[in-house]
C-alpha cells in the first residue's frame, strides 16, 4: 500500500515533468518553420529563372541571417524537473539550411552585382568615348547631337541602373 503511493507519487511527478518537456519542445517548434522555409529557396533555380531584385536579395538575406542568428541562439540544454534536455543535435541539423541559401546567395551576388557594374562601365565609357570626339562636319555634328538627345533620354534609366548597381555592392 505504501509503495503504491510512492508509485503513484512518482508517476505523477513524472508526467508532470514529461508535460513539461513537451512544452518545452513546443518552443522548438519555430524553428522547423525555419528550416522548411529555408529547404523551400533554391537561389540557383530561382535566379536561373529571372533575375532578382535588390529588394529580393535584401528580404532573403535578412530572413535567413536572422534564422542563423534565432539558431546560434537557441537554448541547447535545459534541466526540466527530473529530466536534462539536449538539444544541440537539433540546432545543429537546422543550422545548414539557412547557412545553404546564405552561401549560395554570397556566392551569386558579388558576381552579378560586378557583371551589371562592367555593363554599366562600358556603357558610359562608350559615351564618354563618343562625346570626348569633337565633330569635324555637319553631318558629325548632327550625329553628336542625336547622340546626346538619345543620352538625355537614356540617363534616368542609367541613373536607375546605377542605383541598382550601388544596392547590390552595399547588400554584398
Amino acid at each position: 500500500p505504501d509503495y503504491q503511493e510512492m508509485i503513484t507519487s512518482n508517476m505523477d511527478y513524472l508526467e508532470n515533468a514529461l508535460g513539461e518537456v513537451f512544452h518545452y519542445a513546443e518552443d522548438y517548434a519555430k524553428f522547423t518553420v525555419m528550416v522548411d522555409k529555408a529547404r523551400r529557396v533554391d537561389v540557383d533555380a530561382s535566379m536561373n529563372q529571372r533575375e532578382w531584385t535588390t529588394e529580393e536579395f535584401h528580404h532573403i538575406l535578412s530572413q535567413h541571417t536572422e534564422q542563423v542568428r534565432s539558431m546560434v541562439r537557441m537554448r541547447t540544454h535545459q534541466r526540466i524537473g527530473m529530466m536534462e534536455v539536449f538539444s544541440d543535435g537539433f540546432q545543429q541539423s537546422c543550422l545548414p539550411f539557412p547557412k545553404e541559401v546564405l552561401g549560395a546567395i554570397n556566392r551569386k551576388l558579388p558576381v552579378i552585382a560586378n557583371k551589371k557594374n562592367e555593363e554599366l562601365m562600358r556603357i558610359i565609357k562608350g559615351a564618354s568615348k563618343k562625346l570626348d570626339n569633337m565633330p569635324e562636319s555637319v553631318e558629325e555634328f548632327v550625329d553628336h547631337l542625336t547622340f546626346l538627345g538619345r543620352m538625355v533620354s537614356e540617363l534616368p534609366i542609367l541613373e536607375r541602373e546605377f542605383t541598382v548597381v550601388t544596392r547590390l555592392f552595399v547588400i554584398a
